[in-house]
């Protein structure tokens, strides 16, 4: 069963109310987090389950999610709106312009291996001309949609491409945006609303985490000393990782709350930049 690693509890919410709230739900390999907001975007809910450790895939998620959901009895309220992310590897982006909905297999089969028994989908990311084409297991899928039958799944890397974007546009320069999971790297590169680079790396240790920082610098010939690198996820500043990176770049900066979200009193005393990425599910309209 997940176990319950942080949570922020408002005393506003009101359960009663919650079909006029809002739900977002973040699923990776490694936990599951969801938030609950108002009609005003004031966060009131948000809670972080851990999923047991070394789970190799989402088709091995199914008794931890069941779990959950059984457990968590704010799971099973009726809401306004719900939007779950859900955040693998087997995903690739195609131009607008070039996609083809009748050839998605196509797409992902010489990048992605077994998609047999997955289902492919796409989330279309229209300011930024690119669709994201991606593989979930079939079964997990509708795990989620037995749960969650009004639910509006994508894939969580649209989310945070969206929400990297609303960083990068109001600042001058290329910026670099990196989320952080357990032994997951999100990595993005804009110039203000254009996106030059995504993708997601796996790494296994400190040093496999800066080689992959550093190989999007060198590849995009930016200087370590001229340019901001954004970060969110989790991570801490007496980290290894991040002592890692401010040796090699001086510029860090811890991603903000979203404009379009307001914290509590207990959310206040949050590590924000921790949920970025739960955050950003708010743009996928």
């Amino acid at each position: 069963m997940g176990k319950v690693n942080f949570e922020i509890f408002e005393n506003n919410f009101v359960k009663k109310y919650t079909d006029t709230y809002d739900l977002s739900i973040l699923i990776g390999m490694d936990r599951f987090s969801f938030l609950v907001s108002d009609p005003q975007q004031n966060i009131l809910l948000l809670r972080s389950y851990a999923f047991p450790p070394r789970t190799t895939g989402f088709d091995k998620l199914n008794n931890s999610l069941k779990d959950i959901y059984i457990s968590d009895e704010l799971l099973k309220q009726p809401y306004k709106s719900i939007k779950i992310g859900i955040l693998n590897q087997r995903t690739t982006l195609v131009p607008s312009d070039h996609f083809d909905v009748n050839q998605k297999e196509v797409y992902l089969k010489n990048m992605v291996a077994d998609i047999e028994k997955d289902t492919i989908s796409f989330d279309d990311l229209k300011p930024l001309g690119i669709v994201n084409l991606y593989a979930t297991d079939t079964d997990f899928t509708n795990q989620l949609y037995g749960y969650f039958p009004n639910a509006k799944i994508i894939n969580a890397g649209t989310s945070l491409i969206l929400g990297h974007r609303k960083i990068a546009e109001n600042r001058t320069g290329r910026q670099i945006c990196l989320n952080v999971r357990q032994g997951l790297l999100q990595i993005s590169l804009f110039d203000n609303k254009e996106l030059l680079f995504y993708n997601s790396f796996i790494y296994e240790s400190s040093q496999d985490f800066i080689y992959y920082v550093m190989l999007v610098f060198d590849q995009f010939k930016l200087k370590p000393e001229g340019n901001t690198v954004h970060i969110s996820g989790q991570i801490v500043k007496d980290s290894e990782i991040y002592h890692l990176l401010f040796r090699y770049i001086r510029h860090l900066e811890m991603m903000p709350i979203p404009s379009y979200y307001k914290l509590g009193t207990k959310g206040k005393l949050m590590n924000e930049y921790q949920y970025f990425d739960l955050f950003s599910l708010k743009l996928c309209e």
